[in-house]
């Protein structure tokens, strides 16, 4: 009975400690990345670091842009030539807008805006992303 016990304490704390790195990998996979890069400018992190970041973050971005419009284009059962202007348009302001997100998370790397200013700004392009791109 013993050894039963101590088995199911074992298994018990192995479950716990699985579940927790479970539950700390999805926070850390959930966290976007805005917040980390607020998390890295209130620790210092030079802003020469942040902005190759940065850039990467927005060529995601752009890449998900080209990728979302060449599956209209590709799919010409459903494509008109006014819904092909259409896309276009639709692709052209997908990249003024991550133009902007980038730029701005540029300035809030280098301190050239605030945190809450950062934050302020980049609330339409964030939400604009989370919808198209």
């Amino acid at each position: 009975m013993g050894i039963n016990l101590n088995k199911g304490v074992i298994i018990g704390i192995i479950s716990g400690i699985a579940a927790l790195i479970i539950f700390l990998i999805l926070l850390h996979a959930g966290s976007d990345f805005d917040q980390r890069l607020i998390d890295q400018v209130d620790s210092g992190e030079p802003a020469n670091r942040l902005i190759p970041q940065i850039e990467k973050e927005t060529q995601k971005m752009q890449m998900k842009s080209r990728k979302r419009l060449l599956s209209y284009v590709l799919n010409k059962d459903y494509l008109s030539k006014n819904d092909s202007q259409t896309y276009a348009q639709f692709y052209k302001d997908d990249m003024k807008m991550i133009s902007k997100y980038g730029s701005t998370r540029k300035k809030f790397a280098a301190r050239e805006i605030t945190k809450e200013q950062f934050i302020n700004d980049i609330k339409e392009p964030k939400a604009y992303m989370e919808i198209w791109v």
